[in-house]
């Protein structure tokens, strides 16, 4: 059959192939369909850190967690621009990262190097609080923590709430006091000697006073305070108003700490 059919077609006169062709389809008049390229998902936006709890009555620590935790960006706790002061000593209330997570992680690349380094050694000082979605560790400085179990924070309500970066607000003027009555002139009395003036302390010893002011200070450090002390970082002692545990070295840029240094002495540094 196929035989004949090619004879046919042969015999055939140009008028009769271009109507034979007519029922077969070519590329031309063949039409694609455009493909349908999809838009990607769209990015859960992180949740605003709330405001600190303001109100009637003594917060509690349900005031101080995150009411909706945003996914698909970075969920581990922060601390930044959560501290409120009206607690003695001061309690945190946490926030979201928020950044773009790693493939196939929750958590940021950041992050998950926090994590990393708080495996091998779970302190503090490696800046690792957690996940959103878990309880915070004993140790942080949250209500309901073992932290505020050993030594419950005292809530004053008096001084304002302050962030990362600012202060509380200052406190109302005192009314002056009216002046005393005016004294009745006593007699004049006979006038004692002049005494000597002491001596001003000599310069090195002054410069010596202002360099030791200069060289210790505390320092916001990714939500914990510290006493830097000649590029030494120490936790703050919050009760006690000094220097704690040597928590490692500040890092050139001022805004971390290198935890893997050692303490060196001034006399090292200058070295």
């Amino acid at each position: 059959m196929i035989v004949s059919l090619i004879a046919a077609l042969a015999r055939a006169t140009p008028e009769q192939l271009a109507a034979i062709q007519a029922f077969f389809p070519t590329e031309e008049s063949v039409m694609v369909a455009p493909a349908i390229v999809s838009a990607p998902p769209k990015k859960s936006k992180p949740a605003k850190p709330a405001v600190l709890p303001v109100g009637e009555g003594i917060p509690t620590a349900a005031d101080y967690r995150v009411d909706e935790v945003a996914h698909g960006v970075c969920i581990s706790r922060r601390f930044n621009g959560g501290e409120d002061r009206r607690w003695k000593p001061f309690v945190y209330r946490e926030s979201q990262c928020g950044n773009a997570v790693m493939k196939g992680s929750d958590i940021c690349a950041k992050c998950a190097a926090k994590e990393e380094r708080y495996a091998g050694d779970p302190s503090p000082k490696c800046d690792w609080l957690g996940r959103l979605t878990e309880e915070p560790f004993g140790w942080s400085r949250m209500l309901g923590t073992t932290w505020a179990l050993n030594k419950p924070p005292v809530f004053l309500g008096e001084a304002a709430p302050v962030s990362a970066r600012g202060g509380g607000a200052k406190a109302a003027p005192k009314a002056a006091s009216p002046p005393p009555p005016p004294a009745a002139k006593a007699a004049p009395k006979a006038k004692a000697p002049l005494k000597a003036a002491s001596p001003p302390p000599p310069p090195a010893a002054a410069a010596e006073d202002e360099a030791e002011e200069v060289s210790a200070c505390l320092k916001l450090i990714d939500g914990n305070i510290y006493i830097v002390k000649d590029g030494n970082v120490y936790e703050y002692d919050e009760m006690a108003e000094k220097a704690g545990n040597f928590a490692g070295r500040l890092n050139p840029d001022g805004e971390s700490i290198d935890t893997e240094a050692e303490e060196k002495s001034a006399s090292e540094e200058d070295d």
